[in-house]
This record gives C-alpha cells, structure tokens and sequence, in this order.
C-alpha cells in the first residue's frame, strides 16, 4: 500500500499540470531549478547528463521561464517531484523508479510533445533507450555523446589531441562506434556505455584534484591515445616541454576528426583503460 501510494503521489506531482493548464501565476526561474530538474532527470532516467544536454536543458529552461510557456510547468512539477522522492525510504525509490519514467514519457508525449522542453525530453529519452549498435552490450546514443565528451576533454588536457565535442563531432564518433561495435571487448563496451556516469564523476571531481593526481592521469591519458600519434598501444611519442604538473606533453597535438582511422584506434583502447581513472 504504501509503494502504492508513493508512485501515485509522483505521479500526480509529473501531472499535475495537466489539471492546471490555465494557471493564473506563472511560476519564477529560481537560483537552483535548472540544477533540480536536472537532478530530477537523471534519476528519472537512471544515469546522468552530458555537459551538452545539461547547457541544453539550461537554455530551455531559461527561454520557458522568460517567455512563460506551458514548459514552466513541466519544470515546476518536476522539481517539486523531485522534493518528494525525500520523503521516500530509498528501497521504494529505487523499486519504483522505472514506473515513474514510464508515467513521466508517456505525460511528455501526452501533453508536451510539441512544447521545446517536452520534445527535449522525448529526445532524450529515446537517446538514452535506443541502440545505435546491439550485441553483449548495446551502445545507446545517449553513452555515445558521453563518451565523445570525455575522449575529447582527456585529448585535450593530455596535449595529445586539440578538438571541440561540438554537435558535429559528437555525431561522426556515434557512427564511428556503432561501425566499430563488433570489435570492442565486452570490457570496452560496458566502459563506453558507462560512460554518461564516468563522464559525470571525472568533470565534477578534477579541477579540485591536486597537481601530481593530475600529472598522473595526464600520462596515463597519453598513453591510453597513443594511437592518435600512430603509436602502438602503451607507447607515447618523444615529449617535449612541460606542464604545470610536471608532466611531459606530445611535441604535436592531433587534430581529433571522429571518422579517422587514427581517433577510431584510440577510441577503442582508451575504453579499456579508464576503470581506474575515478580510483
């Protein structure tokens, strides 16, 4: 009974809009509700965000507010939803989370599939569901922009690689893996579609990490894309110069273009290395 009610009671929170569509006060864009939509997104979704899709959301969110569209009220009672799943033991939260994403797709496509935020979140939805590429382990599209992020973030802070995960980039590497799929280990895949929470966890927590983490990591990334520089796996080129951190870097950046052969290489053994990067 009472799991019973707790689904009711978000679901209604998802929904309660559908009863007020003619509010008389528009609700006002608060410090955090970005940031609590957000949240409330991710555990609906059970994974987390790209940078791309938090900046996207953020602006959409934004536009709703200032234009007072219907989407403020899918906000609205999604952050409110959110402040609900703390008055829940975390056993119910858990056990009736796939029922709440199902209620929450089918209000989006129920009532704000034509409003921006609602086809956002279809979008999303299907980003994070749909496989590109099946097998053992699936690659969603959601992991895929994930991944391309992060390649893109770790080719850069290493010196190894210069490039933007820009749209155009994020869709050439979700090709480039769904064509590469049948090759990567079973270890590789479970990392690449891991890659939304590694992405999360590894932006988040290193600009507070110290120097000589940072050094380490920086030579560990080196070698995990020693391919970029037509290397074999685990070996980098002759260094030039330093960083802050003590650590050496490649004496030329690669341009990172997805469909490369080189980026490909480089792709697929940097996914088997990054288990321990978090530790």
């Amino acid at each position: 009974m009472r799991k019973t009610r707790f689904w009711a009671a978000v679901a209604l929170c998802s929904t309660s809009a559908l009863a007020r569509p003619d509010a008389g006060v528009m609700p006002e864009l608060g410090p955090k509700t970005a940031q609590e939509f957000v949240e409330y997104v991710e555990w609906v979704f059970n994974t987390r965000l790209t940078q791309a899709e938090r900046d996207e959301a953020k602006q959409l969110i934004e536009k709703a507010f200032a234009e007072k569209t219907a989407d403020t009220l899918l906000v609205q009672d999604s952050v409110a939803a959110k402040a609900d799943l703390a008055n829940h033991p975390e056993e119910d939260r858990v056990a009736l989370r796939p029922s709440v994403e199902d209620e929450y797709i089918k209000i989006c496509r129920m009532r704000y599939a034509r409003t921006p935020l609602g086809k956002w979140l279809l979008s999303f939805s299907a980003s994070v569901s749909k496989p590109l590429a099946r097998g053992d382990v699936a690659l969603t599209r959601h992991a895929a922009d994930a991944y391309a992020e992060m390649l893109v973030f770790v080719a850069n802070e290493s010196g190894v690689g210069e490039g933007v995960a820009d749209q155009a980039f994020r869709d050439g590497l979700a090709k480039s893996l769904a064509a590469d799929w049948k090759s990567y280990s079973v270890e590789q895949k479970a990392a690449v579609q891991a890659a939304p929470a590694t992405w999360a966890a590894l932006r988040e927590a290193y600009p507070g990490w110290p120097l000589d983490r940072k050094a380490k990591l920086k030579a560990e990334w080196q070698t995990a894309l020693a391919a970029l520089n037509g290397k074999p796996s685990g070996q980098v080129q002759p260094a030039v110069g330093s960083t802050d951190a003590g650590t050496t870097v490649p004496a030329k950046a690669v341009k990172l273009v997805p469909t490369d052969k080189a980026l490909r290489a480089a792709a697929r053994e940097m996914s088997g290395k990054i288990a321990g990067w978090m530790q």
